[in-house]
């Protein structure tokens, strides 16, 4: 998702650095200049832990998706 977002990928190129990235590093995280809503929708979308991750249901239901025209 963030990658059509801001139309690259956003990790490193080299496949075990992505790897390590993603099992090690931080989300990443969207562009200041998008909404509110929106970050906090990929924040859920993108938590390490599966625990903290909301499912596709709470997602449903997110305000981003809520109040979309």
């Amino acid at each position: 998702m963030l990658e059509i977002l801001v139309g690259y990928y956003p990790m490193l190129p080299d496949q075990a650095a992505i790897v390590c990235a993603v099992c090690f590093g931080e989300p990443p995280k969207a562009p200041e200049e998008c909404s509110d809503d929106l970050k906090s929708f990929m924040d859920c979308c993108l938590r390490k832990k599966a625990s903290e991750r909301w499912t596709a249901s709470q997602l449903l239901n997110h305000p981003f998706l809520l109040h979309q025209d």
